[in-house]
């Protein structure tokens, strides 16, 4: 089985969470194709995985010089995928988007080996709204995303989530991240690369947010930001601290293991962790990228699992507002934790991975995991 859909951890770690079902169901030789640009390769390389890295990038928006150069680089991309898939012959391509993806998914089906494709997004990426027309299966996070693919066999199964996020134990994120097991953890996340607009609001606000009472703070600022936020905590005495732990990158099964509230952005596989723990949450959606963040966010705050905050909208002030508001009455955090809980969709990897060996001609293993 080849996995593909790199280029970003959010289109990455569904397919990882695939792949750890299927090693429970399933004697199955599993190849990622990702990335050679950014965190794909390091990051399947821990978690133990065979991969292939070719050179896709990005299609810009637009008719430009760089959507010319786009296409020669698509080319090549594709002509490495058919040398990959020749040589590895594998019964079925499950892709996750992205443009990784797009490079992938046309060679797989001109030499007719079965697609599935998993849509991450209530709003579905470029690349699986055009590519849909090869797939022999799609499986859906949100169901409002169906509608995108007619004429195709749809399942809605949530989004798959990796067995470490669900296996974590807190004292693991104590003992991890160097926190107290006597204080409660406001957990501040916005992917690998960060979220400026977060880091800024808390940078603002960051004073203000070690003054509450009980709480810690676990800061994942991420690779651009984090390396300013280092200096300018320590030139205002914030670091060294035992209630402020600042990192640049973190694993999120130890850090969501100890979060009682999480400040995160909306991609999908990040609301799915969070769920997946039962934390309740700030969401900042991510304002671009035809604004599908917003669509991931809006079951979460229909649920009651959390607070939505336009990225417009945040600063400092709003920030410490809402933080405040929300740790200063503990029932409304358990309601929260518990709404969360019920949006969780554990069993969305094991269905992949079924739908998956159904194609690949391995019949119905429905149950089996």
């Amino acid at each position: 089985m080849v996995l593909t859909g790199g280029g970003s951890a959010g289109h990455l770690f569904p397919n990882v969470a695939v792949a750890q079902a299927l090693q429970r169901m399933e004697d199955t030789e599993v190849l990622f194709v990702g990335a050679a640009q950014g965190l794909d390769g390091t990051l399947l390389e821990d978690q133990g995985l065979a991969h292939e890295l070719i050179a896709a990038r990005p299609f810009p928006y637009g008719v430009s010089l760089k959507s010319l150069s786009a296409l020669v680089a698509l080319g090549r991309a594709m002509a490495a995928v058919r040398r990959l898939l020749r040589r590895f012959q594998p019964d079925v391509v499950v892709a996750a988007g992205g443009f990784v993806s797009a490079a992938v998914i046309p060679v797989a089906h001109w030499r007719r080996i079965p697609v599935l494709i998993h849509v991450s997004d209530a709003l579905p990426d470029r690349a699986n709204r055009l590519l849909r027309r090869f797939a022999s299966a799609v499986t859906l996070a949100y169901a409002e995303a169906e509608r995108y693919f007619p004429g195709r066999r749809c399942e809605v199964v949530g989004q798959p989530v990796r067995r470490e996020i669900l296996e974590a134990q807190r004292e693991e994120g104590y003992e991890h991240f160097g926190l107290s097991p006597e204080l409660r953890t406001l957990l501040i996340t916005g992917g690998s690369q960060g979220a400026r607009r977060l880091n800024r609001a808390v940078q603002a606000a960051l004073q203000e947010l070690l003054q509450l009472e009980g709480w810690q703070i676990l800061h994942v600022a991420g690779s651009l930001d984090c390396p300013d936020l280092e200096q300018w905590a320590a030139r205002q005495d914030f670091l060294p601290s035992p209630r402020y732990v600042l990192r640049s990158w973190a694993p999120m099964a130890p850090a969501l293991a100890v979060a009682d509230l999480v400040l995160s952005r909306a991609g999908s596989s990040s609301l799915a962790e969070i769920c997946a723990r039962g934390v309740p949450s700030i969401i900042v959606p991510y304002p671009h990228a035809a604004r599908h963040q917003e669509a991931n966010a809006a079951p979460l705050a229909k649920a009651g699992a959390a607070q939505v905050v336009a990225d417009d909208e945040l600063d400092g002030t709003r920030l410490l507002h809402v933080v405040k508001e929300l740790v200063a009455d503990a029932r409304n955090l358990h309601s929260m934790s518990e709404a969360a809980a019920r949006l969780a969709t554990p069993r969305a990897a094991a269905r992949v991975a079924e739908l998956a060996l159904e194609l690949a001609g391995k019949g119905d293993l429905k149950g089996r995991a």
